[in-house]
């Protein structure tokens, strides 16, 4: 970061005598140097930096807040062979190329970053991308409930904000593509074809083009890459909480209630199983209770989810996290948390219509698709906030207890595994987790425990402890009960987290019991996989325990005594304590939950026999509407669970606190519960995000793939390579006299405009299954390839990555863009009438809009900082979004913002850089500080700006105002301001240079004769494989040129990257097996 450093440095000198010569001495000088740089140090010990047998300390904690660790796990497919081919292609001209040309950009960005960094009038102003990247902060932050970043992190920010507006305007000018280069008169080719000798004033353009290119694609980008700097946004720590989840009672999961109707069901009778009288299945084991017929338990990802099916969900899910963390949100306020109360005979339903009916920013939600917030009723948003299923069964109510009180059964507690002790909050005693007890009663209430939090069970060093599974996926006819379902027992022995731990700390406790969970299978850890350390975890979980840092609080539920007032415990028709003298409780017969029965009968009441529909279905929280679902939202909506109701005030706390009498963690079960349904929602947005969509994960939770895909992944892998030997993989696609013409086409790379924001030219190739490589035709290859890309296209699973938390964060801020730039696509119509041309013969009016339509489908897209995943090709391509066209978000852009005003500390270095670029020190009254202060807060820069904060027109408006006062707006950088993000210029100069008939224009001869770009973003590569594939089933050759030249850029791109690796490695392995010999691959014959 930014520190100062001084140094002391001796030196001989001579110092000449009037009358003659010298006296030689010894000089100190003094030496002041401010370091604004990064430090990069490589461990293999935890973020802390510490040993595993060291435990941290609050001294060590306070490096979280100076420095950040990026976790690197191992390569576990490594091989000798790889190392061989990396080898090979170290000696490779190509290669030589490519790393001298990093070498050239690395040191040109030093250069000018060193240059603005002593003059900081020449750097860009930061005050639009700071505005933004605030906003983003507190959207994420209330509708989220995602940590944002210090004020130390911050300084990374804007240091990110000068790196990648230097990165960009370099390679605009040096490196990007010819069509952009020759913009500049000192870039242009002399008459024999060379460029002119190099000379330090050819950067003064990027200095001058600094503040345009600190646009929306790198403002984004640098914000991504800052939420890597907050320890609870790393992905080691979003995957750690995943883990805790789990071991806390949280599935990944999101089962819903479904009915099985029975045969021949006389008319006028409630589905079968919820009448009484209705048979049930009698269970497998004695004094198992019997399960009803009509009711099933569900996963959510079953056979038929489509990508288009995936959407929808993550969709919907969205709209209940957005209500309930806005709801969190407001009830931090202790004001509105005590408005916000229970009242007197009121149930749930009707507490949060109280509450919402007063404040519409409550009822908005941002669903995809739609170009402004949508305002839901009071009660559907009300019942919106009320338990799911999932959020029962995780809250510790036993499967088969909730089976029998949703058929209206009660039943004994023996039967349903309950002891005196959970009997009272309807909780499994087979649970491996338990809350948090504040009292000690008797015979324990709601009141006697503290909902909130949680701690695992550990298992006793030495005693075996059952290990079930009390959620099965289904009950229904032909079914096994739900006893008998979760009768699996394993035996876990271990050492406790609690009492001694043999001198370790609480942290590393917690960190050996996780890995214990990871080990033995019992919940899904995708870092077990990654060989995460010990002392990782350690270092994580006493990051997230750490109040004094601000990024590591989340909203969690303020329990008071007077909150069980309304919770209602479980009820039986027996007296809790015996009458014989010694007053000790007894089990009770039979229990049930509260609102069933009419009031001292055992007659089911009519509202709860009949019950009335929940009007949350409104707002597409996905659950089917039944007669179960209903009941199950009356016993929440009268606080029946007492483990599940909604708490009534929030606090800023840390998600994990110790366990100061048992020795271990308390994991707060709010937090929990929502970063289950966070994964979930990550999981199905991303399944259809162009670029990700047809892929297909290595490491992926059971309950997010469909039956044959766990089987795979439990089982053996499929081997994409299975049916490929020796070369043949590398080339699938080989036509008569089209050798000659790929190795013609390999002189002659694609070029890189930025007029198509080309990624890749292979982007968006996918195979569906290792059949799709060697088809039988064309046109089946064709089928196979654009198969999983279609929106109808069943999935097997869902999208589960290590950056998935990042990447879906970033998705999700880049589609609160708006790029109104319809304006300016239409005017190229009538400017560039050569190159945008209309059809003379078709419909007028009609033409023309197709062509804007296909020019707005097609415009340039953002360069995200995740790779793509197209199919099963092992390439690395980015992954592309574009800004959409209508705006989803309004910001004021002019809103007063808390970055106009210096902290002391950005005061004092702020002087510090002043004083070494004028080489003498200065005071704070000094002219040269108050101009330079000026500059950097630019208090009135957004006075002026009118619109939205997340338009591009804001951006432009901005950008334009900057460069006018800082007299850099001449006639040539208006140009390309106005292009910039659209790159219209770009695409004109390409295709007049690629038309071998077309006009000489002004910038031909500078760029000759080039191919023309085509597009390649991830939605363009999609639309194309699946319009080529129709197209080809149809006698067609539409797109046939264009794929059949990705596909071979795609097979060089393979051969590349995997003919040392795992595809040779595979192939050999297979002809051992078959007894032959392995063949000798031509590139490592040398070696």
């Amino acid at each position: 970061m930014d520190q100062e450093v001084t140094y002391q440095r001796t030196e001989k000198v001579s110092d000449p005598r009037a009358g003659g010569g010298t006296i030689e001495g010894f000089k100190t000088r003094i030496l002041k140097t401010i370091h604004y740089e990064t430090r990069v140090i490589s461990t293999n010990y935890g973020p802390l930096g510490l040993k595993d047998t060291i435990d941290p300390d609050d001294a060590r904690k306070a490096l979280v807040e100076r420095s950040w660790a990026a976790i690197v796990h191992p390569n576990q497919e490594a091989s000798k062979a790889e190392d061989a081919q990396f080898k090979h292609d170290m000696t490779t001209i190509e290669l030589k190329i490519r790393i001298n040309q990093l070498r050239v950009i690395a040191g040109l960005c030093a250069y000018v970053l060193v240059f603005i960094k002593e003059l900081p009038f020449c750097r860009p102003n930061l005050r639009f991308a700071m505005r933004i990247t605030d906003e983003w902060d507190r959207i994420f932050r209330e509708e989220y409930d995602i940590p944002t970043a210090t004020d130390r992190k911050k300084i990374k920010l804007r240091m990110l904000f000068d790196l990648f507006a230097v990165e960009s305007a370099v390679v605009e000018k040096f490196f990007s593509c010819m069509e952009s280069s020759v913009e500049f008169e000192d870039m242009r080719p002399n008459d024999d074809g060379s460029l002119k000798e190099w000379d330090v004033t050819q950067l003064a353009d990027v200095v001058h083009n600094l503040q345009r290119h600190l646009d929306m694609e790198n403002i984004l980008n640098a914000w991504s890459h800052n939420i890597d700097h907050i320890p609870a946004c790393t992905a080691i720590a979003f995957h750690l909480k995943t883990v805790l989840a789990q071991m806390h009672g949280d599935a990944i999961d999101l089962r819903r209630l479904r009915t099985s109707a029975a045969p021949n069901q006389p008319a006028g009778r409630l589905p079968f199983g919820t009448n009484e009288g209705d048979p049930t299945v009698q269970p497998a084991q004695q004094g198992a209770a019997p399960s009803a017929t009509g009711l099933q338990f569900k996963q959510i990802i079953t056979e038929g989810l489509t990508r288009s099916g995936c959407s929808e969900l993550g969709g919907q899910l969205s709209a209940r996290r957005q209500l309930r963390n806005k709801m969190s949100h407001a009830l931090v306020d202790s004001v509105a948390g005590s408005a916000a109360r229970a009242r007197p005979g009121e149930t749930e339903t009707k507490r949060f219509e109280r509450i919402v009916s007063t404040n519409a920013s409550l009822r908005q939600v941002h669903l995809p698709n739609t170009k402004r917030p949508v305002e839901l009723s009071p009660a559907a948003v009300a019942g919106s906030h009320l338990p799911t299923l999932d959020e029962v069964l995780n809250s510790g109510v036993p499967q088969n207890l909730l089976d029998c009180a949703l058929h209206g059964c009660s039943e004994s507690v023996s039967n349903l595994g309950l002891d005196h002790n959970l009997a009272m909050i309807g909780m499994s005693s087979k649970a491996r987790w338990e809350y948090k007890k504040v009292k000690n009663s008797a015979y324990p209430g709601p009141v006697d425990w503290d909902f909130g939090w949680a701690r695992f069970k550990p298992p006793v060093k030495g005693k075996a402890q059952p290990v079930t599974t009390d959620l099965p996926d289904a009950v229904g006819p032909g079914a096994a009960p739900p006893q008998a379902q979760s009768a699996a027992v394993t035996t876990v022995t271990g050492t406790p987290i609690g009492g001694g731990g043999h001198g370790k700390s609480v942290w590393m406790r917690a960190a050996l019991q996780v890995m214990a969970e990871s080990n033995n299978g019992e919940v899904f850890s995708m870092p077990k996989d990654k060989n995460v350390t010990a002392a990782i975890y350690r270092d994580v979980i006493a990051s997230l325990a750490d109040a004094n840092d601000r990024s590591n609080l989340a909203r969690v539920p303020k329990r008071r005594d007077d909150d069980f007032n309304r919770i209602r415990a479980l009820h039986s028709d027996y007296s809790p304590i015996d009458a014989q003298p010694q007053g000790k409780p007894v089990d009770p017969a039979v229990i049930n939950p509260d609102c069933m029965y009419d009031q001292g009968q055992r007659v089911l009441s009519e509202k709860y026999k009949t019950p009335a529909q929940n009007q949350r279905i409104g707002c597409g929280v996905p659950h089917e509407d039944n007669v179960y679902q209903r009941r199950l939202d009356l016993l929440n909506d009268n606080c029946a669970l007492p483990t599940c109701v909604r708490p009534q005030q929030f606090a800023m706390s840390p998600p994990v606190e110790e366990d100061k009498e048992g020795g271990g963690i308390y994991f707060n079960k709010w937090v929990s519960a929502g970063h289950a349904a966070w994964v979930v929602e990550i999981a199905a947005m991303l399944k259809n995000v162009p670029g990700l969509s047809g892929c297909h994960t290595l490491l992926t939770p059971d309950s997010l793939m469909v039956g044959s895909a766990r089987s795979r992944q439990n089982g053996a892998h499929d081997d994409p390579m299975a049916d490929i030997d020796g070369e043949s993989w590398r080339d699938p696609v080989r036509r008569p006299g089209e050798d000659a013409a790929r190795e013609a086409a390999d002189q002659t790379p694609m070029p890189s405009s930025m007029a198509a924001q080309v990624s890749s030219p292979h982007a968006g190739e996918a195979s569906s299954s290792a059949s799709s490589l060697h088809p039988t035709s064309e046109e089946a290859r064709a089928k196979a390839e654009a198969a999983p890309l279609r929106q109808n296209a069943a999935i097997d699973s869902m999208y589960y990555e290590w950056d998935m938390q990042a990447t879906a964060l970033t998705i999700i801020a880049n589609d609160m863009f708006h790029f109104d730039c319809e304006e300016e696509f239409d005017a190229a119509i009538d400017n560039y009438p050569d190159v945008f041309t209309i059809d003379p013969n078709a419909v007028p009016g009609t033409a023309r809009k197709e062509l804007l339509a296909r020019m707005l489908r097609d415009r340039p897209q953002h360069s995200l900082r995740f790779p793509a995943r197209p199919g099963n090709a092992n390439i690395l391509v980015p992954l592309t979004r574009a800004p959409p066209l209508e705006a989803s978000r309004f910001v004021v852009a002019n809103k007063s913002d808390a970055n106009a005003e210096l902290s002391l500390r950005q005061q004092y270095q702020l002087l510090q850089q002043e004083s070494l670029a004028e080489g003498c020190p200065l005071s704070f009254a000094s002219m040269q500080y108050a101009n330079a202060e000026s500059k950097l807060k630019n208090t009135n820069d957004l006075d002026e700006l009118t619109g939205n904060l997340f338009a591009r027109s804001t951006w432009l408006l901005f950008t334009n105002k900057q460069l006018d006062a800082r007299g850099h707006l001449t006639d040539d950088e208006q140009a390309r301001l106005c292009d910039h993000g659209l790159y219209i210029r770009l695409q004109v100069r390409n295709a007049r240079a690629s038309d071998p008939d077309g006009p000489g224009q002004a910038y031909s001869k500078h760029i000759g004769k080039v191919p023309k770009a085509r597009l390649t973003s991830m939605e363009a590569q999609e639309r194309m494989t699946i319009s080529y594939a129709d197209d080809t089933a149809a006698g067609g050759e539409e797109y046939g040129d264009l794929h059949r030249e990705r596909r071979r850029m795609l097979s060089q791109q393979q051969t590349n990257v995997m003919s040392g690796g795992e595809a040779i490695a595979a192939a050999c392995k297979r002809r051992r097996e078959a007894g032959l010999k392995p063949k000798r691959d031509p590139k490592l014959a040398r070696f």
